[in-house]
């Protein structure tokens, strides 16, 4: 460290090959007010430090080509480098030994596990430089004088509760604080000042009753007069008298016949809601919450309920921009559905698959996992979670562990890669995926002559793809081509391989790899997607990529897989865990139709992974749902739904699942009394099953309306033990 930077801004060192990750370290550190220098890998890592003298660093352990051991090793060489404070950021290197042996290596202040938080962060560098620490910048200097100042937060969305009602809209967003007002049910005014635009919300137990704007186009008569429904002779007119008397515009207007009591009504609404909608879109504002009792009178019935509100200006004027710097910091957080979730959202107006989806999420998916769902597009699928989380229907929380080290924990670190085993015809087909076979390239079709002595299955797609080409255009050709033959390749090879990995790959890895492919090829963001031949390949696609992740990802399912791959145990074994495999894939194949509502092609997928694995309760459990879902409220489906789903329980007696379809069924058909019981019995056997818990909840509810002074006992006394 150079005595020139004693006095200068501090300077950080941020190293890693993952962009995202840079990105996030630069948007806390600059808030924070220090200089932030970015690098992708070792070899610029090591330029800029020629370059700067940095007052501290961080860098990650797995970099391309040199690694981050190496690198450190090769800035220790420097006179610059030799007392560098370093912190080393990994996913991969986890064991406890191993960190301090690097520790002590290399001279290192710290060895932390990703995910990094800002706490961790900050601490750490406030620890280590002591009075050098920058002082942060005022939020109200920065507002005015930074008008392109990226959107910072004190990551708000772990804890809501704690957002203050005094700050400025690039830390804070304005839907959430809009929410927190309602949650807290604040009566009072707030003041947001954007330059010289100025507007007063009034607020009634955290309603919205009335807002003051000082902008001249969103005055009642303006808006009259801009969308003509007055004329200028009777804007003037009555803008002299309202000046004169002080009455309002819109009744002058209303006494001397130029709008109708209706009009004045439909205008009040409107001019409300651009009053409101605007701030949504105000970036750098300040705000202030001022709690009174003196409130003006509210001159028209504001039916709009808060949430909806939230929903409503995220809808109209955040930009998909917006939306991605308010969710960037948070991607790798898990995403969990509150308790009244489904409540708040019908507060909002969404629809009940919309709610189905929402309240299924139990805190084990990655926000950025979430973001990638067939039920909307990428772009409506961040309006959609940004919105959830605003009016406090998700939960978001930083995980503790967000990957494990495999070798570690699975003792891999002794099965050599081998051969895969040859196995049975029907096998081979349901396990194409990982089979080292040759396929035909769309040159081989295009060259294929018209005389087949045999047709076989690969000759058959041969010519449904030439067919498919047929219809398509010159430039969904070219992409269905690209498609088809990089799906072909992914298909010739095994689950490490998609991924470009090692079978001691870590899973942090893997996911990472998983979210770049996905991004790509997911089926709702691909090109032409109005063709079904490409839209059937990319459905394939992403099945495959996702069948791959899963194996991986699982610790059992990976031992298995890998014992697969080396051809180990006799050939009845291998056999065995081949129809596993298949089983299972065929197992997600249905859940995937059943998100879509697609509940006969569920049915068949259920069907099919039955007959390779009879033994799987929850394969059975889903097979009944589907045909209960496909057939409607009959009799005889119910009954045949109940008895595949009470087999499941049968096979698996704690499939929480298996009791919330029975449930639902029961309730289908009026039998309340066991739709409760099941309801209950899926709540004890996972306590996390937010669905439930709502079921739970409305019936008791529904029976304290019938017999107040028994809401209490019964069946829901478990819900009021204390804790």
């Amino acid at each position: 460290m150079s005595d020139s930077n004693m006095t200068s801004t501090p300077h950080i060192l941020v190293v890693d090959d993952d962009h995202e990750i840079v990105k996030g370290f630069k948007i806390i550190l600059e808030d924070e007010g220090f200089t932030v220098t970015g690098e992708y890998n070792g070899k610029s890592a090591l330029e800029s430090m020629e370059k700067n003298n940095f007052d501290f660093a961080f860098i990650d352990g797995l970099l391309p080509g040199m690694d981050g051991f190496q690198l450190i090793a090769k800035i220790r060489e420097m006179p610059k480098g030799l007392k560098l404070p370093i912190i080393m950021i990994s996913g991969v290197y986890r064991a406890s030994n191993h960190a301090r042996e690097a520790m002590e290596k290399y001279h290192l202040i710290d060895y932390l596990e990703k995910p990094v938080g800002p706490p961790q962060i900050i601490s750490a560098l406030k620890q280590n430089l002591k009075d050098r620490y920058p002082r942060k910048p005022s939020q109200k200097s920065k507002a005015i004088t930074d008008p392109n100042a990226p959107l910072i937060n004190d990551y708000y969305l772990y804890d809501q509760t704690k957002i203050s009602l005094q700050g400025a809209l690039d830390q804070t967003p304005f839907p959430t604080l809009l929410n927190q007002i309602f949650d807290r049910k604040k009566t009072g005014q707030l003041l947001v000042t954007y330059n010289k635009a100025k507007k007063l919300i009034s607020f009634d137990q955290g309603r919205v009753i009335a807002i003051r704007s000082n902008i001249v186009s969103e005055c009642l008569g303006q808006l009259l007069l801009s969308t003509g429904q007055i004329t200028k002779d009777a804007f003037d007119t009555t803008f002299d008298q309202m000046k004169q008397t002080g009455q309002r515009q819109g009744d002058l207007l209303m006494q001397a016949g130029a709008i109708t009591s209706l009009q004045l009504s439909e205008a009040l609404k409107e001019q409300f809601e651009g009053k409101l909608y605007n701030i949504f879109a105000w970036k750098n504002a300040l705000f202030q919450f001022k709690q009174t009792n003196k409130l003006p009178p509210q001159h028209s019935e504001i039916k709009i309920h808060p949430r909806n509100m939230v929903k409503e200006g995220i809808k109209r004027n955040i930009s998909q921009k917006t939306l991605n710097q308010w969710l960037m910091p948070y991607a790798s957080s898990l995403v969990e559905a509150n308790e009244d979730c489904q409540n708040r959202m019908r507060q909002c107006g969404y629809t009940l698959k919309e709610l189905r989806f929402a309240s299924e999420l139990s805190g084990t998916e990655p926000l950025e996992e979430v973001l990638i769902n067939p039920i909307k597009s990428q772009e409506a699928m961040k309006s959609f979670a940004f919105t959830l989380i605003a009016i406090g229907a998700w939960s978001i929380s930083q995980p503790n562990r967000y990957v494990t080290s495999v070798g570690t924990t699975m003792g891999i670190d002794s099965i050599k890669d081998g051969g895969k085993s040859t196995l049975k015809v029907h096998t081979d087909h349901l396990m194409k995926e990982t089979q080292h076979l040759k396929q035909p390239t769309l040159q081989d079709v295009a060259g294929s002559s018209n005389q087949i002595p045999q047709i076989d299955a690969d000759q058959i797609e041969k010519m449904e793809v030439v067919a498919a080409m047929q219809r398509m255009n010159k430039e969904q050709q070219k992409y269905y081509k690209e498609l088809y033959e990089f799906h072909k390749t992914l298909k010739e090879k095994n689950y490490f391989e998609i991924f470009d990995s090692e079978q001691k790959v870590d899973k942090g890895e893997i996911k990472k790899k998983f979210l770049q492919l996905a991004k790509q090829y997911h089926p709702d963001t691909i090109p032409h997607q109005e063709v079904p031949e490409i839209k059937k390949v990319a459905d394939e696609l992403f099945t495959l990529l996702s069948k791959a992740r899963d194996t991986i990802t699982n610790n059992q399912k990976r031992t298995e897989y890998i014992d697969y791959l080396s051809g180990g145990g006799n050939e009845d074994a291998t056999e065995e865990v081949a129809k596993i495999l298949a089983s299972e894939q065929h197992f997600y194949n249905g859940q995937t139709a059943a998100r879509r509502k697609d509940w006969p092609t569920a049915r068949k997928y259920f069907e099919d992974a039955i007959e390779l694995n009879p033994d799987e309760g929850e394969f059975h459990a889903e097979l009944g749902w589907a045909h209960f879902n496909m057939s409607g409220n009959d009799m005889v489906a119910r009954q045949e739904a109940t008895a595949h789903i009470e087999h499941a329980i049968e096979l698996s007696p704690k499939l929480a699942n298996a009791y919330y379809y029975l449930g639902s069924i029961h309730k289908a058909a009026g039998n309340l009394q066991q739709a409760t019981e099941n309801f209950i019995q899926t709540y004890k056997l996972d306590k996390k099953h937010t669905k439930a818990k709502s079921e739970i909840h409305l019936l008791k509810v529904r029976r304290a309306n019938k017999s107040k002074d028994k809401s209490s006992k019964g069946l829901f006394s478990f819900l009021n033990k204390k804790k």
